[in-house]
C-alpha cells in the first residue's frame, strides 16, 4: 500500500471533547493497528540508517 493511499484511508478525526481517555486510547490503538497492517514501512531494512538519512535532509530549528 502506498503512503498516499494510506493517507486517504486514515484521515485524522477531530478529538471530541466528550471522548474519555479510554476512548481516545482505543481510537489511537485502532489507527496504529491499521497502520501496522499495511506494511507501509516494511521495505526499510535498517531503520536507524533510514532515520539518520531522513534527519540529515533538513536542518534542525535553531541549529543552522
Amino acid at each position: 500500500m502506498s503512503l498516499t493511499k494510506l493517507q486517504q484511508d486514515v484521515q485524522p478525526r477531530p478529538v471530541a471533547p466528550s471522548m474519555t481517555r479510554e476512548e481516545r486510547q482505543a481510537a489511537l490503538r485502532s489507527a496504529l493497528t491499521k497502520l501496522a497492517g499495511t506494511g507501509v514501512f516494511a521495505d526499510i531494512a535498517d531503520v536507524v540508517a533510514w532515520q539518520r538519512a531522513e534527519r540529515a535532509d533538513r536542518p534542525l530549528p535553531g541549529r543552522e
